[in-house]
């Protein structure tokens, strides 16, 4: 008995160091993420690259694939584009799991949106790849101080201004965001 008692504790031992461990992404995920117009984000991309001062504010939304929210999230946007034409630059961050890559490259164009969509690096989450309100929380904690460990629930709304300050995080409403945004723009 003692002696299957070992085998099965290194058994555990080997199947936990795989789910701790898990991988990135693939070779055949990575190819998708390429043909797709998806691009990988963590924080440092976000700062070093998306967050430049263009003179937009910058409207950053982590969401998954198949929130009830996630269609409202695109209508808001629609909606944005006309109230504020190109003052707005949208970078929309998917925290959805490898698993549902597929669905990413389907989502935003089932709801008429054709700009760039980011998936949230998973290399960066290996041990929470495909656990989509771990890794957008995590996401959201290294972007947003002020914000960190607050309740997370998607789409999560980010709106931070020509200098990558922020002038607004967490849920709202279309009509909460315009008067924010109106406020804002009335000041420039």
């Amino acid at each position: 008995m003692n002696k299957y008692h070992t085998y099965l504790l290194a058994a555990v031992a080997v199947l936990l160091c795989l789910a701790t461990n898990a991988q990135g992404l693939n070779e055949k995920e990575r190819a998708f993420i390429g043909a797709h117009n998806i691009q990988l984000v963590d924080s440092t991309v976000l700062f070093r690259d998306l967050m430049k001062d263009n003179g937009k504010v910058k409207m950053v939304v982590i969401f998954t694939n198949y929130c009830p929210g996630t269609p409202l999230m695109f209508e808001n946007i629609k909606k944005f584009n006309e109230q504020y034409g190109d003052r707005i630059e949208y970078i929309l961050c998917s925290s959805a799991g490898s698993h549902e890559l597929r669905t990413l490259a389907k989502v935003p164009e089932a709801n008429g949106y054709t700009g760039r969509v980011y998936f949230i690096d998973p290399e960066h989450y290996r041990e929470y790849r495909d656990d989509e309100r771990k890794k957008g929380l995590l996401f959201r904690n290294a972007i947003c101080g002020p914000c960190r460990n607050e309740v997370i629930g998607t789409p999560y709304y980010l709106f931070f201004d020509t200098h990558s300050n922020i002038l607004f995080h967490g849920y709202s409403t279309r009509n909460d965001f315009n008067a924010l945004l109106g406020e804002y723009f009335k000041q420039q």
